[in-house]
């Protein structure tokens, strides 16, 4: 409800105000008035009161003001007293007489004070023991009786447990009140109010309702969210009759005011048509202001409403008046668009032009606005089509609306290359029909010529690479890396479609401001886990898409930093970033990167030893990617279930697991399964399959495998150090670890260490065991990798005499997960609210609980915070 969330956004300091009358009137009684101008939100507050005060326990009795009942005496004083009709007829005759009288059992005349007392004693009678508050909204326009008696009734509260809230335009109407003014929202309540109401609304529209409601909470709710929208009717209702009465030339001002970017007085007077005393009766009707040289619209309701009273003749007209003066470009542009009639296609072409400009600037919402009104400019025709999908590409892939590009035609009738881009990225990323989408993308590009457009080159080639990289299989990459040699001169670096060529591509600067270029860097990088050169940037797309900006490039971006905090060993940051992610792209109906953001929280519970979170997570990703062919989405989720075994120690699941995705002896360097070299060959070792972690070994380096990035040469180097022996090995390890930046992939370093460590106790090297373990072990506590931690701990244990326990620790340490919803638990908080504060299921909560209760041996949920702060005070890590 809208009354709702406006009680809740911006209303901190009235709220406490109406807090603090509550509690002085369940003492000895008072009064308040909330008073502010239409559409402010008075009615949310007070509704707000009302239901604090029945929590509270307060009886609370209600009354509405309005014009259809203004002319019947005591009829907001009926409103009071009809549901307690029980308690007026067992009233002291004196007071039950009075009140009987007011309901209209009685036809004499009755005295204002003695209806104030009796009213009293009915609202004292009805409550019992309890404190009373009486909630009467719109004050001014109640019964003149009714009205009377509730001032009255303000000046006479003390020694009576009652509160008297009502509300009114002005200070005026409540004499005897005290007054609280609502002041308009803030900038950041009045954006909050917003998504709320639209949270898919693009920028440039939430800047222009934002600026337009001045914080007024009803318009913020009822103004056009788009151009072209009629606004609420509750909003045109306030000042219709005003406008209505004003000469046309006065309306016709007013209706370039409201249309305009800008209330600049001299464009307004400048077209010759209105002298300033159209602008004076504006003026005195109370309608608009003048503030310097500008003309400011007294109430966003009078912009709205004089919109929507003019005709569309009318509007395009002034439309025209305002885009032969306005400056700069963008805007007279805007104006010559509304203006026109049919079609035009030099306007149509400078709006392209201007489309792409806004591109490059970075706002994607300006330039999908632009060609869609270019679209509607061109006359039918090839221009029109192409223009078309060329909108509908930008609003999916940069903006996040699928809606567009899903109904275009096929390239085969009637479509162009934009369509084909725009319908290839549909089907990824939403449909997830991968194949499909490699087919018509491929089809389409094969179908043209060197003449194509570039800017639908590099549409289309980023679009198939895309699908490539999600379909994660060898043989679709084929025909792109064969389309993109054929144009191989025309494309960006960040195009190429072999992770071999990006060494070309160079730091994206953080304020790039092209989202669709910071992504495309941003999916190469991440290949060649070099995405730290552009993690600025795209940490300003996620932001822009956050205010409802670029929000398809928001999505990736979100992904991106996610799956680069889970290799940084930011563990936390990625579960939050993929949160977003998944919500980001719920919303927008991308559900392949809703599904691929999964893989954050799978790999950390992996990591961290969460089996029932992990089974969780994995469990989604495959059941949704495996009939889509999704293969990236359904190797992430495998590759956390490798993670899991290798973790518990079950290396036979891990290897048949790894191999799903990349067999010995087969490494793809564009594929996910070059992730994976370390985890098969250390499950290969691990089984007794030491050919196969040879073969897998020598096929990693004949694919180049170290040159691609360091944190593949780290991986490689310790996988090859797992099939050597003897010094060989313990060279091989030590090349892993002199990789520059090798700590920057902390959870890989140390399973390195941790690899290391194990080889040199063998090898009875105990000192250079021991330092290779505690370092692995200190980077597992850390980061809350509780299986790893244990393997660490046991392999210290056997290289020589562990470190003592401080006295009274706990035996069974504590996951860092176990440990997390333990605190929360200890705070009183249910498995539901720390399932959705952590991102679990309650089923999840539920079984770490059940785990915490026997290694903390307590019985009860009261006894979670001493048992967890004996076990910090012994040291246990977690």
């Amino acid at each position: 409800m809208f009354s709702d969330v406006v009680a809740l956004l911006g209303r901190d300091a009235e709220i406490g105000v109406v807090r603090r009358f509550l509690e002085e009137a369940a003492v000895d009684g008072c009064s308040l008035l909330l008073t502010g101008p239409a559409g402010i939100g008075r009615t949310a507050v007070l509704e707000a009161a009302a239901t604090m005060a029945s929590a509270a326990g307060a009886w609370v009795a209600r009354a509405q003001g309005g014009d259809d009942e203004a002319d019947l005496p005591f009829a907001g004083l009926s409103q009071l007293l009809m549901p307690v009709e029980e308690v007026v007829e067992r009233l002291h005759h004196r007071h039950g007489t009075v009140l009987r009288t007011v309901l209209g059992q009685d036809g004499r005349a009755v005295d204002g004070e003695a209806v104030v007392a009796a009213l009293v004693a009915a609202l004292e009678a009805a409550a019992g023991a309890r404190p009373v508050v009486v909630a009467v909204d719109d004050l001014p326009t109640m019964d003149a009786p009714s009205a009377r008696c509730l001032r009255s009734l303000a000046r006479r509260l003390s020694g009576h447990r009652i509160g008297l809230l009502a509300t009114a335009r002005t200070a005026d109407a409540g004499d005897g009140f005290t007054e609280c003014r609502l002041t308009p929202l803030d900038e950041e309540a009045a954006v909050a109010l917003l998504a709320a109401r639209a949270p898919q609304l693009v920028r440039p529209d939430r800047d222009r309702v934002v600026r337009e409601a001045e914080g007024n909470p009803l318009a913020l709710w009822e103004l056009p969210l788009r151009a072209g929208q009629a606004p609420g009717p509750r909003l045109v209702s306030l000042f219709g009759e005003q406008v209505a009465v004003l000469p046309t030339s006065a309306r016709h001002l007013l209706l370039l005011a409201a249309l305009a970017d800008t209330g600049d007085l001299d464009v307004l007077l400048g077209a010759g048509v209105h002298a300033p005393e159209d602008l004076g009766q504006a003026e005195r009707a109370g309608l608009v202001r003048i503030a310097g040289r500008r003309v400011v619209f007294a109430h966003p309701a009078v912009r709205a409403t004089v919109t929507a009273a003019a005709t569309l003749d009318e509007r395009r007209r002034a439309h025209a008046v305002l885009g032969a003066r306005a400056d700069p470009r963008d805007s007279r542009l805007r104006h010559l668009s509304e203006a026109t009639v049919g079609t035009d296609e030099e306007i149509a072409r400078e709006l392209e032009e201007l489309a792409q400009h806004l591109l490059e600037q970075g706002d994607a919402a300006g330039a999908i606005a632009a060609l869609h009104r270019c679209t509607g400019l061109t006359p039918p025709g090839a221009a029109r089509t192409r223009r078309a999908a060329r909108a509908a590409y930008v609003d999916a892939s940069i903006g996040g609306n699928l809606d567009g590009a899903a109904a275009l035609p096929g390239p085969g009738a009637g479509g162009s290359i934009w369509a084909a881009a725009a319908r290839g990225h549909v089907l990824a990323h939403g449909d997830g029909d991968l194949d499909a989408a490699h087919r018509l993308v491929v089809g389409a590009l094969e179908a043209v010529g060197s003449e194509v457009e570039p800017a639908a080159l590099v549409a289309a080639l980023d679009t198939l690479l895309t699908i490539c990289r999600l379909a994660d299989r060898a043989e679709l990459w084929s025909p792109l890396r064969a389309l993109a040699a054929r144009h191989v001169d025309r494309i960006p670096a960040e195009l190429t479609p072999s992770v071999r060529s990006v060494g070309r591509l160079r730091p994206v600067p953080p304020d790039r401001l092209d989202p669709a270029t910071v992504v495309r860097a941003g999916w190469s990088l991440l290949a060649v886990d070099d995405l730290q050169l552009c993690a600025p940037a795209l940490r300003g797309v996620l932001d822009d898409g956050r205010q409802g900006g670029a929000a398809g490039s928001a999505i990736s971006a979100a992904v991106l930093l996610m799956l680069d905090a889970v290799t940084a060993g930011r563990w936390d940051d990625a579960c939050l970033l993929a949160q977003e992610g998944r919500d980001l792209g719920a919303l927008h109906g991308h559900e392949t990167l809703a599904m691929l953001a999964g893989a954050g929280p799978a790999w950390v519970a992996a990591c961290r030893g969460d089996e029932i979170a992990c089974q969780d997570h994995t469990s989604r990703m495959i059941g949704w990617a495996a009939p889509r062919g999704a293969r990236l989405v359904h190797h992430h989720a495998v590759h956390a279930r490798v993670l899991a075994a290798l973790g518990r120690g079950d290396a036979e699941t891990a290897y048949h697991q790894a191999c799903t995705i990349s067999g010995p002896g087969v490494v793809e360097p564009d594929g996910h399964g070059s992730r994976l070299i370390m985890d098969l060959v250390e499950a290969a070792v691990r089984t007794g399959r030491h050919s196969e972690a040879v073969a897998h070994v020598g096929a990693a380096r004949d694919a180049g495998l170290a040159d691609l990035s360091a944190r593949s040469a780290l991986l490689l180097a310790g996988a090859a150090a797992l099939t050597e022996q003897g010094d060989e090995a313990r060279a091989r390890y030590e090349q892993a670890l002199a990789v520059p930046g090798a700590e920057g992939w902390p959870f890989d370093a140390a399973r390195v260490r941790l690899a290391y460590g194990e080889h040199l106790r063998r090898s009875r090297a105990t000192l250079a065991a021991r330092l290779q373990l505690t370092t692995s072990l200190a980077t597992f506590r850390r980061l809350g990798a509780d299986p790893w931690t244990a393997r660490a701990e046991s392999e210290l244990r056997a290289a020589g005499p562990r470190t003592p326990r401080a006295r009274g620790a706990v035996a069974t340490v504590l996951s860092h997960q176990e440990r997390t919803v333990t605190r929360l638990a200890a705070t009183g908080a249910t498995n539901r609210q720390i399932a959705e504060r952590l991102g679990l299921s309650p089923r999840t909560v539920g079984s770490h609980l059940t785990r915490v209760f026997q290694k903390l041996g307590v019985t009860s949920r009261a006894a979670l915070g001493q048992a967890l702060r004996a076990s910090d005070a012994a040291g246990n890590p977690g």
